[in-house]
């Protein structure tokens, strides 16, 4: 869930006790302020940022509740847990030419949920959402043809 509309966010995030809820604000949850990427956040089971979106909640991080989990492009992944006991997981796998970052954080997301629903360990679906990354740094664009032949 990206959250374009708190509202939209807020109630969806509510209404769904037993589901997985994702919270992924990018750069449009920023825009309608610390609050608002707070509050949601509060409610989900894991948020992901980029640094530089945990950059710039700074302080306010501390006030989300569900797990964190923190993307630093080839750095390592931090995973902050509900007890803010902190781990770090060094990315593997990165594509030996980086072509276009376009869309990898996105690719981590979507590996790190498809991985997650089927195992519930935040360690292999991290683990997962990094091998997904490095898959969409190595093409040039969001290209989905040839990304997704494994799928066929």
């Amino acid at each position: 869930m990206a959250d374009s509309f708190k509202e939209v966010a807020l109630d969806a995030f509510r209404k769904t006790a037993e589901s997985l809820k994702v919270y992924v604000p990018g750069g449009c949850g920023l825009y309608f302020g610390t609050d608002t990427v707070v509050e949601v956040a509060c409610l989900s089971d894991f948020t992901i940022l980029s640094e530089g979106e945990a950059e710039n909640l700074q302080r306010r991080i501390s006030e989300i509740s569900s797990n964190i989990i923190i993307t630093r492009g080839s750095a390592a992944t931090i995973w902050i847990d509900r007890n803010k006991n902190s781990r770090s997981f060094e990315v593997e796998g990165i594509a030996e030419k980086i072509l276009d970052t376009t869309g990898a954080g996105d690719a981590f997301a979507a590996g790190f949920i498809e991985k997650f629903t089927k195992c519930g360990d935040p360690v292999q679906s991290i683990n997962y959402g990094h091998k997904n990354a490095a898959k969409a740094v190595s093409a040039i664009g969001p290209n989905l043809v040839e990304g997704r032949k494994d799928l066929r």
